[in-house]
């Protein structure tokens, strides 16, 4: 499992405006920006385009395609919004991080 401040700073490379804050407001400390950095782009997705299938895997669905993603691979979101990180000029893009709050 990543390190969840790996995993935010993903959240910050592409999501927030200027990559100077999250979603919650708060500004985005600069070793947690410069930690993971243009990996994948930074996706915010509705609460409403999350599930789960019977194997217990999450189903996302974002920008007009469908990513299952094991349980093991959510990360904690640092902000409390759901995030997906991927290239969306990839034709098969893979999914770098998860992020949603926990209470989800």
């Amino acid at each position: 499992m990543r390190p969840v401040i790996a995993l935010a700073a993903c959240l910050i490379a592409g999501a927030a405006s200027a990559h100077n804050v999250g979603c919650d407001g708060r500004p985005v400390p600069a070793h947690i920006k410069a930690a993971c950095c243009g990996v994948a782009d930074a996706h915010r997705v509705d609460a409403n385009n999350v599930s789960r299938d019977g194997s217990g895997n999450w189903i996302v669905a974002n920008d007009g395609r469908t990513f299952t993603i094991p349980d093991e691979r959510v990360e904690p979101s640092p902000d409390g919004c759901i995030w997906l990180f991927y290239s969306p000029s990839s034709p098969l893009p893979a999914v770098y991080c998860f992020l949603m709050p926990m209470d989800l």
